[in-house]
């Protein structure tokens, strides 16, 4: 297999697992709300991150996106979402734009991920 590239996991295990310890009985049920809720959630705050979107929403989104990565561990996510807010509320709406690329990438590997934190339970 040599010459294959993978890619760094998209979540980081221990996230959950200290959440399912911090949560106790109810954690399988409370997780799986998190993860059900994830893309519905995500697209909401992605729609607002738009050309011509105040910087002040823009960081708004970004640190709602932010969140919503912290709590599964997307730790890429919540990096890329990180710069994009701290680029609006330094009032750089273009430089905060210029990280939606990033964020659709990483949001859609989360996504895509969604079903083996499921059965990670």
């Amino acid at each position: 297999m040599s010459g294959m590239v993978t890619e760094p996991m998209c979540i980081d295990p221990t996230v959950l697992g200290t959440l399912r310890a911090e949560l106790g009985e109810d954690a399988d049920t409370i997780i799986a709300d998190m993860i059900d809720s994830f893309p519905a959630e995500t697209q909401t705050q992605l729609a607002r991150i738009i050309p011509g979107a105040p910087a002040g929403e823009l960081a708004k989104a970004a640190h709602r996106l932010r969140g919503s990565a912290l709590n599964l561990g997307a730790t890429a996510l919540c990096d890329v979402c990180a710069r994009t807010e701290l680029a609006a509320n330094n009032g750089d709406a273009a430089g905060a734009l210029a990280n939606r690329e990033d964020i659709v990438r990483e949001l859609t590997r989360v996504v895509e991920a969604l079903p083996s934190l499921r059965s990670a339970g």
